[in-house]
């Protein structure tokens, strides 16, 4: 892997990943359930009057991010401040980033430089699935690299060392 980490080794002698003091940590959220439902843009209705629970959306891709990353919190933290665990902006399309309109989704996963690898290991990245799957990805290939532009929020603590 290839995420540095600054401080004290767990009891396995593994590099600690702890989040930021000041996040939100896995205890102090909701029990995560075992089925959280994927959301798809399909799944969204056509009707531009119906509400989008935003809200909810965001609670059940926080939980969901902490389950499947709980091996590495800090890819919670990353998510929280790429797009404060949203996959879709508040009318129900896949969010874009504010900077770079490349950027998709709940990990704000660049499709410039990402979307054909993604594409050919079948992740959608407009997909609450595919996001989350291809940022896995990214974090076992190339560690919190990827999201070095969002340090400063997630980084709070320079426990991580990231290039720029």
């Amino acid at each position: 892997m290839f995420i540095l980490t600054l401080g004290q080794e767990t009891e396995s002698n593994q590099p600690a990943t702890t989040a930021p003091a000041d996040v939100a940590k896995t205890e102090d959220v909701l029990p995560v359930d075992d089925d959280i439902p994927s959301l798809h843009l399909d799944e969204l209705t056509q009707d531009t009057s119906a509400e989008f629970d935003l809200t909810g959306h965001m609670a059940s891709i926080e939980k969901r991010i902490r389950r499947e990353f709980k091996d590495a919190p800090i890819m919670a933290e990353i998510a929280y401040c790429e797009s404060r665990y949203r996959q879709y902006s508040d009318q129900g399309v896949v969010l874009t980033g504010m900077v770079n309109n490349s950027d998709l989704g709940v990990f704000q996963i660049n499709t410039y430089y990402h979307g054909n690898d993604a594409e050919r290991l079948g992740y959608d990245l407009d997909t609450v699935d595919g996001n989350i799957g291809y940022g896995r990805h990214l974090y076992e290939t190339q560690g919190v690299q990827p999201w070095v532009h969002s340090s400063p929020c997630w980084n709070t603590e320079n426990k991580y060392v990231v290039y720029r």
